[in-house]
């Protein structure tokens, strides 16, 4: 089965969370939700926004839940919980290459 979600770097996200700090939003990107990507300085962003302006996905096009959450562990990003805080995934403890 192939991927819903192209593949991208480590730095692709990264590049996405900035954008987002700019106001850069995805069409049809939604509220946030139950979880939260972290920056590596901790700063939270909405997964499936992230990962649509990272890929050029739309966010219709993948779920926001398990699939988003693995996608961005593999990418080595903690996601989190909203309403208790915890990591929810994988834990990363190790950041890979830095961008």
């Amino acid at each position: 089965m192939e991927p819903r979600i192209p593949r991208v770097e480590r730095v692709d996200i990264l590049e996405a969370m900035r954008r987002y700090d700019q106001g850069c939003r995805p069409e049809h990107s939604g509220n946030a939700t139950k979880h939260a990507v972290l920056s590596p300085t901790g700063r939270q962003y909405p997964p499936k926004a992230i990962i649509s302006l990272a890929s050029g996905a739309s966010p219709r096009e993948f779920s926001g839940g398990p699939e988003s959450i693995r996608y961005l562990n593999n990418l080595g990003f903690n996601v989190i919980d909203l309403q208790t805080n915890a990591i929810v995934g994988r834990r990363v403890t190790e950041i890979r290459s830095a961008a």
